[in-house]
């Protein structure tokens, strides 16, 4: 990757806030009820051009298969596409249920919660 690229790539990261209205009415339409966290390097403000922007998404009534996993986190992106985020593959969707969420937020790791 040329650094170019690489720059670009930075200066969209940095960006995500613009996107975060978006960002939250995708996942309010493919994961209803659910809460959002924005949790890493983003959260704790630390990107580089080598990161995403990994985006928790913590259901009650997790998805049962990869497959349900794979349909919401297309859906996801799918809408940030169609709303003109140019760059919608850097967010890194994880979708967990309650139980499986302290892996993210626990330990004095710092989330933004965005639903």
């Amino acid at each position: 990757m040329g650094s170019d690229y690489m720059v670009e790539r930075l200066r969209a990261l940095l960006r995500w806030r613009e996107h975060l209205d978006v960002l939250k009415q995708a996942i309010k339409e493919a994961a209803p009820g659910c809460k959002a966290y924005i949790i890493g390097g983003a959260a704790e403000g630390r990107l580089t051009a080598k990161s995403d922007i990994d985006v928790l998404i913590v259901c009650k009534t997790p998805p049962k298969t990869a497959y349900e996993v794979a349909e919401i986190t297309s859906r996801i992106r799918g809408f940030l596409e169609e709303s003109g985020v140019e760059w919608a593959y850097l967010y890194e969707l994880h979708v967990v249920g309650e139980e499986a969420s302290s892996k993210y937020l626990g330990r004095g790791r710092t989330a933004i919660r965005i639903l």
